[in-house]
């Protein structure tokens, strides 16, 4: 049984695409972006937002990036904060790894003051011993914050977890050293992709993870 459970937060813990999409979309009318035809915007979530902006508009490196990036932290922290759901399941998830004292933990791209206040709204933010998110560095990446988290938390990388439903997630946890479960139930990863990446379960629900966990 794994020791340390750490889970990305965009569409593994909370259902964050409406207000990601939502504030996107208002940076680009404010700031005259020219659109790229993307079939899926959701494609973005998960991910830094300069690669987010690049995906989706014709953006460029320099000035015009970091002014796309403020301001869709503006919008964010005024509109799209609010706009999510915790995933079905989830609360129950968490509660279970703690009756069973397995740690738990958040490693997410997102900006992480944004990150603690979603949880904590969503209610669930007492069941993490350590919640680590995007600190404005260029070295802050998925695979820098798992490994600050295994670092503060004293693990050994065997016995350390990785719950995402992104390639940033898969990627990080390769490049970390540790196992990597794919989920399916947020809006990174189908069930066709995750079967490319180096992981040891898919899930289509919380409950599976949470069995999944248990079991072993």
């Amino acid at each position: 049984m794994k020791r340390l459970v750490i889970f990305d937060l965009d569409g593994t813990l909370l259902d964050t695409s409406e207000g990601i999409i939502h504030s996107y979309t208002e940076t680009g009318r404010a700031l005259s972006l020219v659109p790229k035809n993307v079939e899926n915007k959701k494609c973005v979530i998960g991910g830094p937002l300069n690669v987010g902006f690049d995906t989706l508009y014709e953006v460029g490196s320099g000035e015009l990036m970091d002014r796309a990036v403020e301001h869709y932290r503006e919008v964010y922290s005024a509109e799209g904060i609010k706009m999510f759901s915790p995933y079905g399941g989830v609360r129950e998830l968490l509660s279970a790894l703690r009756e069973n004292e397995i740690s738990t933990a958040v490693a997410t791209l997102k900006y992480e003051p944004f990150a603690k206040r979603m949880l904590g709204d969503a209610g669930i933010a007492e069941y993490f011993d350590i919640i680590c998110g995007f600190d404005g560095s260029e070295k802050c990446t998925k695979s820098y914050i798992l490994n600050h988290i295994i670092e503060v938390m004293g693990f050994d990388r065997s016995d350390c977890v990785l719950v995402g439903d992104s390639q940033y997630d898969s990627n990080g946890a390769s490049l970390t050293g540790i196992d990597f479960i794919g989920v399916t139930y947020g809006f990174g990863i189908s069930k066709a992709k995750a079967l490319e990446f180096d992981n040891i379960f898919i899930a289509d629900s919380p409950e599976q993870v949470k069995d999944f966990l248990l079991s072993r």
